[in-house]
């Protein structure tokens, strides 16, 4: 069941146009007239005038009464000019590597090809947030802050790489998706993802985030044991999901999603044994370090899982 979050189309339609008359204006070196926006971007006559308004108000179009013309206005320049200085600030962070962990403003402006006047404000801007940090003799290095934020990635990299063997056995027990998940404030995270076989499935939802509250996972991530929910991500889907504990600043659940129609009764009470285990195996795996062994599940004993079916 490839799913995918849901769509407002009134919503979509408008963002649709609006950037429709901001790719269109952005081309054009003379403003233009709003019935010649309206031809070119095929938006009906009615609507085009609220749209424009609508803009312009967010500053995103300017309005010559005199001309009665169109054009860019300056909120379009400033985000442009936003995400220039972003780009080039990373730039500036990625040229660091382990062999020059120390450069000057103009080995970074050779590194990056920007001028020297433009890196030596981005590098005042960078240290002033403790991206960076200068030494006594003036060279500059990665700071502590990009220390810290590289330590709340590896985490996720060891969980990501220590779970994965055992989400694929979960996905061969059920033969349905197996899901990677964490939190992230009020939502859940799915950090990874191994689908079923099956035709129809649960599918493509790494990097989807959904609410923490009324999920299954996020009911195992402040609880214990298994829980089950369906119709809470999307109608007729069912997740059978358990807190995976020992992770320590993150929370972590491991789950199966799958069509409810199918998911039901005792493979239901099935999925959830095996969610249950694969919680529990990464859970051992993390705080022993060995490699993972692959039993067959038939030759371990389950004990039933404790069904909540919540229907929403």
């Amino acid at each position: 069941m490839a799913s995918s979050p849901g769509r407002d189309p009134d919503a979509a339609s408008a963002a649709d146009r609006a950037l429709a008359v901001l790719d269109l204006l952005s081309g054009h070196r003379h403003p233009m007239p709003s019935m010649a926006i309206a031809r070119e971007c095929r938006i009906p006559r009615s609507t085009v005038y609220r749209l424009l308004n609508v803009m312009r108000s967010r500053e995103y179009l300017a309005y010559d009464r005199r001309a009665r013309m169109w054009s860019l206005g300056p909120r379009v320049s400033q985000v442009g000019a936003a995400s220039a200085t972003l780009a080039h600030a990373l730039d500036i962070l990625e040229a660091f590597d382990s062999t020059t962990p120390r450069l000057s403003i103009a080995e970074l402006a050779a590194r990056t090809g920007h001028d020297v006047a433009r890196v030596s404000e981005l590098v005042d801007a960078l240290v002033s947030e403790r991206l960076l940090a200068v030494d006594v003799s003036g060279r500059i290095g990665l700071g502590l802050r990009v220390v810290g934020l590289a330590a709340r990635v590896e985490p996720i990299e060891h969980l990501l790489r220590v779970a994965r063997p055992h989400l694929e056995r979960l996905r061969d027990h059920t033969g349905e998706t197996a899901n990677l998940l964490v939190r992230d404030g009020l939502n859940v995270l799915y950090l990874d993802q191994v689908e079923s076989p099956r035709a129809l499935r649960v599918s493509g939802w790494v990097g989807r985030r959904i609410p923490l509250a009324g999920s299954a996972s996020g009911a195992a991530m402040v609880g214990s044991g298994v829980h089950i929910v369906a119709d809470a991500v999307e109608s007729g889907v069912v997740a059978v999901a358990c807190r995976i504990a020992g992770l320590g600043g993150l929370e972590g659940a491991v789950s199966v999603t799958a069509p409810a129609l199918r998911l039901r009764g005792s493979l239901l009470t099935h999925a959830g044994s095996e969610v249950e285990a694969a919680a529990h195996d990464i859970e051992r795996a993390l705080a022993e370090e060995v490699p993972v062994r692959m039993p067959e599940w038939k030759a371990r004993p389950r004990k039933p899982a404790a069904r909540r079916l919540v229907s929403r």
